[in-house]
């Protein structure tokens, strides 16, 4: 096996347009403005949806398509 990042990606305006369609509220950000506030978002036990790039394929997340938590939080782990 070659790769395993073999599904679809969408580009930001892809994914923009999608977020406009159906109403949802964000924030477009730099990439280091980003990355700061989902550190903050998981000290604070929060959840964040993280997609990034094409999409995996097969039995593990890669990083591109993953659900972070805060692991020692014990109300992450249930």
């Amino acid at each position: 096996m070659s790769g395993a990042l073999l599904g679809p990606a969408q580009s930001e305006a892809e994914i923009r347009d999608e977020l406009v369609a159906c109403g949802a509220v964000f924030e477009e950000m730099h990439w280091n403005q980003l990355v700061l506030e989902t550190a903050d978002a998981l000290a604070h036990q929060k959840i964040v949806g993280w997609v990034q790039g094409r999409m995996e394929f097969g039995p593990r997340a890669l990083g591109n398509r993953s659900i972070l938590a805060d692991p020692r939080s014990e109300k992450m782990q249930s």
